[in-house]
C-alpha cells in the first residue's frame, strides 16, 4: 500500500537535512524484558479487528498529535504521548498533556535533540517521571534544548507522572492485543531515504 510522490513536509530538503527528525536510536541489543506471551491468553487472535481507531475506542479522552519541530525528539514525543494516553485511558477521564519538553532537557539518559533511545526513556519515565506540558512548554523545536527547571513555568505544582512498568512486546499479534487491552504503545522504524517520497 505504500505509495510515492511529492511529500510537501520534506519539500526542498536533502536526506542530510532530515536527518535532524531521525532522533530514535533503534538498538535491538537494548530493550526491556519482554511481556510473557501468556499476558493475551484471554485475548484470542481472531478476535483481533482489522483496524482500531483510538478516538473512537477512546474518545474524549486521546490527546493530539503534535509536532517536534527541527529537534530530534521523536524518541520523546513517542513517549511522553503514551504514557499521556495511557494515564487518560486508565482512569477514563481527560488527563492533562504531558511535557515532552521534560524527557528533552531533563533526561540525563537521552541526548535532548540529538536522539534517544526507547529504553533510557523508559528508565525515565518510570524513576522519575515527567511533569505536565503546560507546567514545562516544548521549547525545543528551533533545536536549542532549555535548561531543567525545578518549579512549573505557570503557577500549578510541580507533580511528576510516573509510568508504573516499561515492557517490550514480541510480535505484530501480541502488539495488537497490547494496544486492544492498554492503549498505545511506542515504536520506532529504520528510516530510509524513500521515506521523503512518501505520499
Amino acid at each position: 500500500s505504500w505509495k510515492a510522490g511529492h511529500n510537501e513536509f520534506f519539500n526542498g530538503m536533502t536526506f542530510d537535512d532530515a536527518r535532524v527528525f531521525l532522533g530514535t536510536d533503534l538498538n535491538p541489543e537494548h530493550v526491556h524484558p519482554f511481556l510473557e506471551d501468556g499476558a493475551y491468553a484471554t485475548i484470542l487472535d481472531s478476535s483481533l479487528p482489522t483496524d482500531l481507531d483510538a478516538r473512537t475506542q477512546w474518545p474524549g479522552v486521546i490527546h493530539p498529535i503534535r509536532n517536534q519541530m527541527h529537534c530530534g525528539s521523536c524518541w520523546a514525543f513517542s513517549a511522553s504521548e503514551v504514557l499521556s494516553d495511557r494515564f487518560a485511558i486508565a482512569t477514563k477521564t481527560s488527563s492533562p498533556v504531558l511535557s515532552v519538553e521534560d524527557l528533552v532537557s531533563c533526561d540525563g539518559g537521552d541526548g535532548g535533540c540529538h536522539g534517544g533511545r526507547f529504553p533510557a526513556a523508559w528508565e525515565y519515565l518510570t524513576n522519575t517521571g515527567i511533569v505536565t506540558d503546560s507546567c514545562f512548554p516544548y521549547g525545543a523545536g528551533d533545536g536549542t534544548v532549555p535548561a531543567c527547571p525545578s518549579r512549573c513555568e505557570d503557577s500549578e505544582a510541580f507533580i511528576k507522572y510516573r509510568a508504573r512498568n516499561a515492557y517490550a512486546i514480541k510480535g505484530v499479534a501480541n502488539m495488537q492485543k497490547e494496544i486492544m487491552a492498554n492503549g498505545p504503545i511506542q515504536v520506532g522504524f529504520k528510516v530510509y531515504k524513500s521515506f521523503m517520497s512518501y505520499k
